[in-house]
């Protein structure tokens, strides 16, 4: 298979949305951060602009937005199309804050990713960074009975392909003298062999091995 018509069909297979629990929960850390108005900020794997809109929504005006496929709807912030297993263009730099939500697991080489996520900001830059969970408990039993982790089956190829864990990532940040913050995990957890979420009947429990996706906070 042609490798760019390959990463087009995983790409659009993204439909360029997530689910907004995932996204409220990323505009509720980056709103506790305190971030200035004047913010330089960029969206790796916008898609339709979903997570952009809510940064704006908070007063935010500086804002770009870039994806392999330009899904539109992108009238609030300044697109440009981009496959993000490449580098990214020289005159896209120094932004104050990455966002990239649920985008690392759909990248050919993580390592390469965070390089090049490196490459777009400054000292001092946050990344917020969320992907799927492969720590949880409805994950590892996937991986035990079925051979892969829960959003990495065969319904989820060819978008999602590599699932990164915390340790993984921590590694990935650390490696590039980039100071993890802290991880956060998302109550979006379900209970095996169920459609129920494990907050829904037990609302104490938390943390990697309740949670289908994590949210990782960085700074340069």
């Amino acid at each position: 298979m042609d490798l760019s018509k390959h990463r087009e069909e995983a790409s659009k297979l993204s439909l360029g949305s997530s689910s907004n629990l995932i996204l409220d929960s990323i505009v509720e850390k980056f709103a506790a951060l305190g971030i200035e108005k004047s913010a330089k900020i960029i969206d790796i794997g916008c898609g339709k602009g979903c997570l952009l809109s809510k940064v704006k929504a908070l007063g935010y005006d500086n804002l770009y937005g870039t994806d392999y496929t330009d899904f539109g709807a992108n009238e609030n912030y300044q697109f440009f199309a981009h496959d993000g297993n490449l580098a990214f263009p020289e005159q896209y730099r120094d932004f104050d804050i990455i966002l990239c939500s649920e985008v690392i697991e759909h990248i050919e080489n993580p390592w390469a990713f965070t390089r090049n996520l490196r490459a777009l900001g400054k000292e001092g830059t946050i990344l917020i960074l969320s992907t799927p969970n492969p720590e949880s408990f409805l994950s590892i039993i996937s991986l035990i009975f079925k051979g892969y982790f829960v959003a990495f089956g065969p319904r989820d190829y060819p978008a999602h392909i590599t699932p990164v864990s915390t340790y993984e990532i921590k590694n990935m940040l650390e490696l590039l003298k980039v100071k993890v913050i802290n991880f956060f995990f998302i109550k979006n957890g379900r209970i095996p062999g169920t459609g129920l979420l494990w907050r829904s009947l037990f609302p104490f429990l938390g943390g990697k091995r309740f949670s289908e996706n994590f949210i990782v906070i960085s700074k340069f």
